[in-house]
């Protein structure tokens, strides 16, 4: 919704309004029946103030709006999906508990796609039908570091559970970067 270019905006809001649409060279309407579900990562509002998402198409479609929070803000969501994705799997397999621990403290950065490929990888790489936190492999270019650490903290979980989180980050950080 938030990348939709201005004179798109403008053909999306007209046919919106008049519920028709013509074909390319012809001036007969096609009467149209549809629901608009639109998503998008953007802060619209913002985009709606900078002048880069016409505020009466943002009225028109914002008739219900659904806010989901990124993932390393609703980790309790993470067992739930692991099962699921561990479903979905051709292959019979079970997560050993350090192994959700592994995945648990995670930052997820790529939110519910990044988790889905870690799962994924784990099955193909799992030695039998266990998961092992070794079989989990999360992609070093979504480690946390220093520089989004405001974005693990979850108000809900209180003052000093984000200062030992933040505590717990700054040391592991540090012994990485004596290794190197």
């Amino acid at each position: 919704m938030g990348e939709l270019p201005l004179t798109l905006q403008t053909k999306l809001l007209r046919a919106i309004q008049e519920r028709t649409v013509e074909r390319l060279g012809n001036n007969t309407p096609i009467p149209l029946d549809v629901r608009f579900i639109a998503a998008t990562a953007q802060d619209l509002d913002a985009l709606v103030n900078a002048g880069r998402l016409r505020e009466d198409l943002y009225y028109r479609l914002n008739v219900v709006s659904l806010s989901l929070p990124p993932l390393r803000q609703r980790k309790e969501d993470i067992p739930l999906l692991v099962q699921r994705f561990l479903g979905r799997s051709q292959r019979p397999v079970t997560m050993r508990p350090d192994a959700l621990d592994k995945i648990m403290g995670h930052h997820w950065p790529g939110n519910v796609r990044e988790l889905e490929n870690v799962i994924a990888r784990a099955i193909v790489l799992a030695p039998g039908e266990i998961i092992t936190p070794d079989s989990i492999q999360i992609n070093s270019r979504s480690a946390t570091s220093t520089d989004d650490w405001l974005d693990q903290v979850v108000v809900r979980d209180g003052y000093w559970t984000n200062i030992r989180r933040l505590e717990a980050h700054l040391v592991k950080r540090s012994g990485r970067s004596e290794r190197q």
